[in-house]
């Protein structure tokens, strides 16, 4: 799928959870149904979406935009019933959302988070929930849009999530074993890009989140899955990061992503290219519009990583400090074996080395290696 030979990121949308998830509503049927618990009828939210959509320029384009735009006069209403006493925020919300809402939680995104706070995978998908999961043991991280904790249940707690921007600063971000939440996290309601206020907050942290991406695109391709392009805020994201390439960098890396798009049709697969538009500027990405996803997950599942994602980020932290600690050998036990002269070594010659101290005392005894291995070995206990 890409010209680049290693293991994709990849950028889960919602059409995965639509997929693997036993009920899983639509952004209007879970909105209509949020609005039902505090006396909308379905009448009323009908008019309401209405309103909605057409405060919006391209309804159509942006249906991303019609969901906020809803979400948000949802909201005003719910806050004016509360004000007057038409409502008590005990009779929708928990106890503990009740709490949340006095520290000024919107109560539309804490009963929308209470609505996905529970997952069931379908059982009719097991087996390609199955091979989906196993994904984690080749990609090294996952961005996604959604809410839910389905990408944090198919990875496992080897996976660690970062919800905030704030998170990306100072908290052992490796590169690798990591779950991107760009919109938030039903496990923090506030943090949840649900309402157009939020689009401000979005386009303030947009830089640092397309950076983020861009950071991890340095070394591994991308793989859209789940996601029809319709979101106006993904659009934009990704026009951000091929907007900081020119020429045929910017070619080469619009090779290496590739979006997937779901088909109802039968014995279609086809590949190709999908012009996407942003702020009135143009881009290309790769496209395979399929209706079988089974095919993707084992060509993606093809990559095999020969260590844990545990011991990857654990050595690469001993390497970040040993290399830029003040006293590396005091404080992170880094012992040197025939390193003299190692700058000028191919470093296809070179080996790292990681080991306990009852093998780095054997290896000690050897001042080189034969068979094709290299002549210098860094061991790190």
């Amino acid at each position: 799928m890409f010209s680049m030979k290693r293991a994709p990121i990849l950028w889960v949308g919602s059409g995965i959870s639509k997929r693997y998830v036993e009920g899983f509503q639509t952004w209007d049927e879970l909105l209509s149904s949020v609005a039902g618990k505090f006396g909308i009828s379905p009448g009323m939210y009908a008019a309401i979406r209405m309103e909605a959509s057409r405060e919006v320029e391209d309804p159509k384009r942006s249906p991303d935009l019609v969901a906020m735009k809803t979400a948000s006069k949802l909201s005003s209403r719910l806050i004016s019933m509360i004000s007057d006493g038409s409502i008590e925020p005990t009779d929708i919300l928990s106890e503990n959302d009740a709490e949340l809402f006095l520290r000024g939680v919107d109560p539309i995104k804490l009963l929308v988070c209470a609505s996905i706070r529970n997952v069931t995978f379908r059982k009719d998908m097991e087996i390609e929930i199955e091979l989906f999961s196993r994904l984690r043991e080749s990609v090294p991280a996952v961005v996604t849009t959604n809410y839910d904790t389905v990408v944090e249940m198919l990875f496992g707690e080897e996976f660690k999530v970062f919800s905030d921007v704030d998170d990306y600063y100072g908290l052992d971000s490796m590169g690798v074993g990591e779950i991107y939440k760009i919109h938030g996290t039903v496990s923090k309601p506030r943090s949840i890009f649900l309402l157009e206020e939020d689009i401000k907050e979005y386009q303030h942290t947009r830089p640092v989140i397309s950076s983020k991406i861009i950071s991890l695109m340095c070394e591994s391709p991308l793989l859209i899955l789940g996601h029809s392009m319709d979101d106006s805020i993904i659009r934009d994201t990704i026009a951000d990061i091929l907007d900081c390439f020119s020429g045929g960098k910017a070619a080469e890396v619009s090779r290496n992503i590739v979006c997937v798009r779901y088909s109802d049709e039968d014995e279609v697969t086809m590949k190709g290219s999908m012009q996407i538009e942003s702020r009135g500027r143009f881009f290309q990405v790769q496209t395979i519009v399929t209706n079988e996803l089974i095919p993707i997950i084992e060509d993606a599942s093809q990559y095999r990583r020969t260590l844990t994602v545990g011991q990857i980020r654990t050595f690469r932290r001993m390497m970040v400090d040993a290399s830029l600690s003040r006293n590396p050998n005091q404080n992170h036990r880094l012992a040197f074996v025939g390193i003299e002269g190692i700058d000028d070594i191919d470093p296809e010659r070179t080996v790292i080395a990681l080991t306990s101290r009852v093998y780095l005392d054997a290896a000690k005894s050897f001042t080189a290696f034969t068979n094709g291995f290299p002549e210098r070995v860094t061991i790190l206990t």
